[in-house]
Parts: C-alpha cells; sequence; structure tokens
C-alpha cells in the first residue's frame, strides 16, 4: 500500500538509494560519542530522501508513510505532519552541513617535492576532509599549525638534507637519509626511542618532524 499511484502526477519516492542505517545502532553510537564522518554522511543522505519524501509525496502516499514511520519509532513520530517532518529532516540536514565535510569537497594533503606522499597520508589522511574547515575557530587554528609546521619541516629538510634522496621509514613515521652520510648527522630515533641503523637526520630535521606530527595528532 505504499506504492504510489501508476500516474505522471506521483513520481516514485526518493528512497531508493538510502542507505540503511538501524536506528537502534545510530542511536548507540550518537550516545557513546563514537559516530564518524561516513555515519553522518549515510545519516544526511537518510534525512535528505525522507525529507523529499514527506514533502513531494501526495496525501495517499505520505499519510500512511508517516503511520509506519511512527509505528517503527514507538510513537516518537506521531506529532509529525508530512510538512512537519520535512522540516524537521532539513534541520537536519542543515546541521551536519555546517559541520561534517561533503565526500566531495577535495581536502588536499600538503604537497611537497621532497615528502613522500605515503608519508603526508599517513599523518594527514586521517583528519582531512572529515569536518568543515571553518566550523570553529580551533578547527582552522589546528589546520593553520599543520600547514604551518609542514612548512618547516620541508625547509628543514631542504637546509639539513640538501639534495640527497628522502627516505620513509613507514614502520616509524620518520623522513630521514640512507647509508652512510658525512656531515653534522645523528640517528633518527624508532617508535621504541631507540637510534636507527643505517639512518641519518639532522637534529633540525628530527625537531620539525616531531612538530608536524605532534600538529596532526592534535588536528
Amino acid at each position: 500500500f505504499l506504492e504510489p499511484p501508476p500516474d505522471a502526477a506521483s513520481p516514485p519516492l526518493p528512497l531508493d538509494d538510502a542507505p540503511n542505517l538501524p536506528r537502534q545502532k545510530l542511536v548507540r553510537l550518537l550516545a557513546e560519542k563514537e559516530a564518524n564522518a561516513p555515519l553522518f554522511r549515510d545519516l544526511r543522505t537518510c534525512a535528505d530522501r525522507a525529507r523529499r519524501a514527506a514533502a513531494d509525496a501526495p496525501p495517499a502516499v505520505a499519510k500512511p508513510l508517516l503511520e509506519l514511520l511512527d509505528v517503527e519509532g514507538g510513537g516518537a513520530y506521531r506529532r509529525y505532519d508530512g510538512p512537519g517532518l520535512a522540516k524537521a529532516a532539513e534541520v537536519l540536514v542543515d546541521d551536519i552541513d555546517g559541520v561534517v565535510a561533503s565526500s566531495d569537497v577535495r581536502d588536499a594533503l600538503s604537497d611537497s617535492p621532497r615528502l613522500p606522499e605515503a608519508f603526508v597520508q599517513r599523518n594527514e589522511g586521517p583528519f582531512r576532509g572529515v569536518v568543515v574547515r571553518d566550523h570553529r575557530p580551533e578547527i582552522e587554528a589546528a589546520y593553520a599549525a599543520v600547514d604551518a609546521a609542514f612548512g618547516a619541516l620541508d625547509a628543514a629538510i631542504d637546509e639539513g638534507f640538501g639534495g640527497a634522496e628522502v627516505t620513509y621509514d613507514v614502520a616509524n613515521n620518520v623522513v630521514c637519509l640512507r647509508g652512510p652520510v658525512a656531515g653534522d648527522f645523528v640517528s633518527p630515533l624508532d617508535r621504541f626511542r631507540r637510534p636507527l641503523a643505517n639512518r641519518k637526520t639532522t637534529p633540525g630535521v628530527e625537531a620539525a618532524l616531531a612538530a608536524y606530527a605532534a600538529a596532526c595528532a592534535d588536528a
């Protein structure tokens, strides 16, 4: 009985591409503060499709939809009519759009010809494209700190390593030089704070790397 009448005035409901988002799972993740950006994007899609269905469906379809929704929600939606549900869904969509970055928005990684892309992805990937950059001043400040720390690391590598090829030690998240090199170099430390064999860096690069990693962790 939820199928709209087969006429041109009653187009199909925009629900086919709505993700399956179980209500109990959603409530639990929100209550435990474990909801991530993909979950909020799915919730936005569900809310947008519900808004369109409530606003565009003819009464013969909207009424049973609302009744079904009310039963599923344990009476929580009894106070809504079609326009009221559409408005509530619109508010939710706007709230999510104000905080969670759209998957279509490109939040580019920092870029340098000297630093391997895998290194930058490892450090910046977890936070890039998650929230709207200018949502709150502290978020904008965190991004600015990453940008500044990346620039300082890039400059320290140019100064300390010259034209030598930079090696990325994935296991220890360290950029350094490989093999024996002459000059004022020290051994970088691994994740257990032990010197890495056959790897070299400068105190300036080591300090800049630590500052960049800390800025990314804060972001």
